[in-house]
């Protein structure tokens, strides 16, 4: 298996949860698990490892385990620490809304060919719309829901070209107040949607902390998990829960047994 982690910053997982019509992730989260992350973790996923000092990314962790990552983004202050085996980044000249639509446009046509055209273990796509200086050009509303519309068209153009061998993880990041595309009073919540071929993480999963983040995607991957991760993967915390389920029919409450059971959790 291997992971693809497409990074929304600036944005927030309620406004595609309140809006029909951004309809390519709302159908996305009704097929996947999704929950809410506090605050904001910008460039990367970090991996959080009990007895490890400072900040490790979960590609550091993979480079250990001779995993290739490439992360593809169009900001241009993105600072990636090595062992990243390989960074893409495309021109970000950020001055007007416009601007962030074709920037966001052009970023993910590149994700599009990178999918199956180069070898990859993870792949992270940033989309950030701030400028050289990391500010957001000023949005109104109309041009707000403009860009909005956009990311979902192209997030499900991207969804054409994935395999079940793929893992996503779209990551909603909420950025710090008066650096959204809105106004503080309109700012939401940071969330992601979790989705994959073995994943018995169904529906509305409530608030997960980011440490919970990584092990699960590792998890979920077949890769060997950190001896001393600071938290359990969502799976393996939720796995008695999960299976005491009564909201499901009996055809998803199958397929959740048989995708625990490919996990290891039911004999």
């Amino acid at each position: 298996m291997r992971i693809l982690v497409i990074d929304l910053e600036g944005t927030a997982l309620d406004w595609f949860l309140a809006d029909d019509k951004l309809e390519n992730i709302r159908q996305l989260i009704e097929i996947s698990g999704f929950g809410a992350l506090p605050g904001s973790q910008l460039s990367g996923l970090r991996a959080a490892i009990a007895s490890q000092p400072g900040e490790l990314y979960i590609w550091d962790l993979l480079a250990a385990i001779e995993k290739k990552s490439i992360l593809i983004s169009n900001s241009p202050h993105q600072m990636i620490p090595s062992p990243m085996k390989s960074w893409i980044g495309i021109p970000n000249e950020i001055g007007t809304p416009e601007d962030c639509i074709v920037s966001c446009r052009s970023l993910f046509t590149l994700a599009r060919e990178v999918v199956p055209g180069q070898n990859w273990d993870y792949l992270q796509v940033i989309e950030d719309c701030r400028n050289n200086r990391g500010a957001i050009p000023v949005f109104s509303e109309d041009e707000v829901r403009d860009y909005l519309m956009t990311l979902d068209r192209e997030v499900g153009l991207l969804l054409q070209v994935l395999t079940d061998e793929v893992i996503l993880i779209v990551i909603f990041q909420s950025l710090s107040v008066g650096d959204d595309l809105v106004s503080v009073e309109s700012q939401g919540q940071s969330g992601f949607i979790l989705a994959s071929a073995n994943n018995p993480l169904l529906g509305d999963l409530g608030n997960v902390s980011w440490d919970e983040i990584v092990p699960t995607l590792f998890e979920l991957a077949g890769f060997s998990a950190h001896p001393q991760f600071a938290a359990s993967s969502l799976i393996a915390s939720r796995a008695a829960e999960i299976l005491a389920r009564n909201d499901l029919a009996p055809d998803e409450a199958e397929i959740i047994r048989e995708r625990l059971s490919g996990l290891g959790y039911i004999g």
